[in-house]
């Protein structure tokens, strides 16, 4: 079973990306191209919660490690997900520190948190296991996204949470709730990021963000950011067919 603590271990960033594609094939992929995990996106994807295990099983079987974007922050939405055997959650609609310790409680079993626990799902094991909810309080990582301007005022007290494990930083929807819309370099975009960082790295947090190229990716690695999404399964698709269409249609083809 993957673990998700090689993914955060270590000093060298992780690469990751999108998968709204509800195929094995695509998260299998990634795994033979040598990234290190894939966020199956439940939140803007068509991945409904019995593909999840399918998909689940492609990454364990390529060597990559599979986080589920959920599409809210429900506790029955992230105890599905952990149920299939995602090793993380990554959790939108977080407006302030109480959304934060709500993720966190429904990722957990208790005496840590509040998730349901079923020993006949796949995360499991599906036969009794008495180790079983231990082991996933110890094994399983949430994903806070940092997307609103209601995160970004109670930072402070979200990376204080414990089991807060990643601030995932989203600058694209910070910049849309700023009134800035795709200006992810504003200023006030700028700031607030930093801010982001300053607070998850004094608190030993780790940092997350999704990036559309290579040089973006580098400037969040220099500013601490240690888990880099990039791309979109399909978007990845699309771009690299634009690219050898145009190449194609570019060349002087003989006629005879």
């Amino acid at each position: 079973m993957l673990g998700i603590q090689p993914l955060l271990a270590g000093k060298g960033p992780r690469f990751g990306s999108i998968v709204q594609v509800p195929h094995p094939l695509v998260v299998e992929a990634y795994g033979r191209a040598g990234f290190d995990f894939v966020i199956l996106d439940q939140e803007h994807g068509p991945l409904s919660t019995d593909r999840l295990g399918d998909l689940v099983r492609a990454a364990e079987a390529s060597g990559v490690v599979p986080l589920v974007r959920v599409p809210e922050n429900r506790p029955s939405l992230i105890g599905a997900a952990l149920d299939q055997g995602a090793r993380g959650v990554v959790v939108p609609g977080i407006r302030g520190v109480e959304d934060a310790r709500a993720a966190v409680e429904a990722a957990r079993y208790p005496p840590e948190g509040q998730r349901g626990y079923c020993s006949a799902v796949r995360s499991a094991g599906i036969l009794p296991d008495a180790q079983a909810a231990t082991r996933a309080n110890r094994e399983v990582c949430v994903f806070l996204l940092i997307e609103t301007l209601g995160a970004v005022d109670a930072v402070d007290d979200i990376a204080q949470l414990p089991g807060a494990d990643v601030l995932f930083v989203g600058p694209g929807d910070l910049s849309a709730q700023m009134g800035v819309p795709g200006q992810l370099s504003h200023p006030d975009v700028e700031r607030a990021v930093e801010k982001v960082a300053e607070r998850a790295l004094a608190r030993g947090k780790t940092l997350a963000v999704h990036v559309r190229d290579v040089d973006t990716a580098a400037r969040y690695v220099r500013r601490g950011f240690r888990v880099v999404s990039f791309g979109i399964d399909l978007q990845i698709l699309t771009l690299h067919l634009r690219e050898v269409g145009a190449a194609l249609r570019g060349r002087v083809w003989p006629t005879a």
